[in-house]
């Protein structure tokens, strides 16, 4: 009977702890400095545990259909040009660490809304639930 009655609080408890840590982590990321070494050691932290969690791989086979086959490719060309853009504008700047407006990444596009205060911590927070929709 204790087995029993335990088990809609588990139901409730995984869900809250994953919220929990994402909480947490949009706070402790919205009180770092952008490009500090505590923001990318706390970035760099939280892909080693998100690493782990997905090598570890699904509990269930995933079957392969034309839903998968199309999310892939969709997501795959989305990343690619993502990554060409990036490629782009940074080998136009004139310094690396100096953002150029005429060739902005999306560092430079999203820093007014994500410099800091409430939009920094809302960011780190739609990051992290990203990053959690993607390794599930």
């Amino acid at each position: 009977m204790a087995a029993e009655s335990s088990r809609p609080a588990g139901r409730f408890l995984r869900p809250a702890l994953w919220v929990g840590a994402g909480l947490v982590i949009a706070t402790l990321g919205a009180r770092t400095r952008p490009f500090d070494w505590a923001a990318t050691a706390l970035i760099a932290g939280i892909a080693g545990v998100l690493l782990v969690q997905a090598v570890r791989g699904p509990a269930e086979p995933i079957s392969v259909g034309p839903r998968l086959r199309n999310g892939l490719l969709l997501w795959s060309s989305l990343l690619l040009a993502v990554t060409v853009w990036e490629l782009f504008a940074l080998s136009r700047q004139e310094s690396w660490d100096v953002p150029d407006p005429s060739h902005p990444t999306l560092s430079t596009l999203l820093d007014p809304a994500l410099d800091q205060g409430p939009g920094r911590w809302a960011g780190w927070l739609i990051w992290t639930a990203i990053g959690w929709r993607v390794l599930r």
